[in-house]
């Protein structure tokens, strides 16, 4: 899917056979976290055109510049709108922990209290 503004295409990797009900919410969800996401803050970062994002099993979610990995969608309880915040916003230095890291990690839970639906994240973090 594209963005309303042409700037990103998100691709979703379904690895986990999520139905395609939900699949079809998260695609709405994906749209909205970038458009609340956009309007939030500006940086230099110049994200990736292309964000792919994975729904896995696995124990951790995270978000990179073209990869996110989202765990827990089908307990609905994932951290879209903190990994979206990572891939759009930048990590770091190059995504690296040296420069940014609290910073980046403060600003991404903020976003996931204030425009995600998931209250539970930051067990996770």
């Amino acid at each position: 899917m594209v963005t309303k503004d042409g700037k990103i295409t998100f691709e979703i990797k379904n690895d986990i056979n999520v139905p395609k009900e939900k699949v079809a919410i998260l695609k709405d969800e994906i749209l909205t976290a970038y458009d609340n996401i956009q309007q939030s803050i500006h940086t230099s970062y110049v994200p990736s055109d292309k964000i792919t994002i994975y729904l896995k099993e696995d124990d951790q979610s995270w978000g990179l510049a073209s990869k996110i990995k989202l765990t827990g969608v089908k307990e609905d309880i994932y951290p879209l709108v903190h990994e979206m915040t990572h891939s759009l916003l930048g990590y770091g230095n190059n995504f690296g922990s040296d420069h940014g890291y609290f910073t980046q990690e403060g600003f991404a839970s903020y976003m996931e209290d204030q425009y995600g639906k998931n209250k539970l994240y930051l067990k996770n973090t």
